[in-house]
């Protein structure tokens, strides 16, 4: 094959007949790494996924992790020609996997905190008369609804495909929106309360949060509450299993 090449595709310019062999070794031997690749590494096949249209698959051996979703060692898989890891059909599931389980459960505990933690008493760990003072219900509505919203669509889609590995706009909505998450909580709390003294937000969150639970010392007149510390610490926990897991 190499030989017909060179034949059909003569060189431009005149070379030697020992530079033209050894570029025709080269070739060959290309060609004989590929098909090597191709017969022994790789196997196409074309296989029907519930929720998914007829994609062609390439097989990959157990040793090659997945670029995308938590699967056991002895799982078999499939990397779409689209990029994305898909479960095969029949094949084995996550179910049961540390830490699949571990980000459902932070995922739910964060939702849970955004959706209530501002109308629903919890003891000394929130004070819901002093953040309706602060803010009309009306604010307090929009508010919820803008920064709950995304998050519990992450959770409800971790659900749907929790035993198997999450198509990659999933991946990437989790990354995205608890990176944003965890940087919004960083400036408006551990910036102004280590750093930078901010007074405004500093009485702000004394009316607010004033009555409510905390134990670490005051600095810059700010106090970050027990409820607010649980928080922050599931949603930097969230990004670790996201990077852990190799999402």
């Amino acid at each position: 094959l190499a030989s017909v090449f060179f034949r059909v595709h003569p060189p431009t310019r005149s070379i030697s007949t020992a530079t033209a062999v050894r570029r025709a070794a080269r070739f060959q031997c290309i060609l004989r790494c590929f098909s090597i690749l191709m017969t022994e590494g790789l196997q196409v096949w074309s296989v029907a996924v519930p929720g998914f249209r007829k994609t062609r698959f390439v097989r990959i051996s157990q040793e090659i992790p997945p670029r995308h979703g938590v699967l056991p060692e002895d799982a078999e898989w499939a990397i779409a020609l689209d990029g994305n890891v898909r479960k095969r059909k029949n094949g084995p599931s996550m179910i049961g996997t540390p830490l699949e389980i571990t980000l459902i459960a932070l995922q739910t505990f964060q939702v849970a905190f955004l959706w209530i933690h501002d109308w629903i008493p919890l003891g000394r760990l929130n004070d819901v008369a002093a953040v309706r003072r602060a803010d009309s219900w009306q604010r307090l509505t929009i508010v919820t609804l803008v920064q709950s919203t995304p998050f519990t669509v992450g959770l409800i889609f971790s659900a749907k495909y929790f035993g198997n590995a999450y198509p990659h706009w999933l991946v990437m909505w989790l990354w995205i929106s608890y990176a944003l998450l965890f940087f919004g909580q960083l400036q408006a709390w551990w910036v102004p309360y280590l750093f930078k003294a901010d007074p405004e937000r500093a009485l702000r969150y004394r009316q607010m949060f004033g009555n409510t639970h905390s134990f670490l010392p005051e600095r810059n007149g700010i106090v970050p509450n027990t409820a607010h510390i649980l928080l922050h610490l599931a949603t930097a926990a969230t990004l670790l299993v996201l990077f852990v897991s190799g999402l």
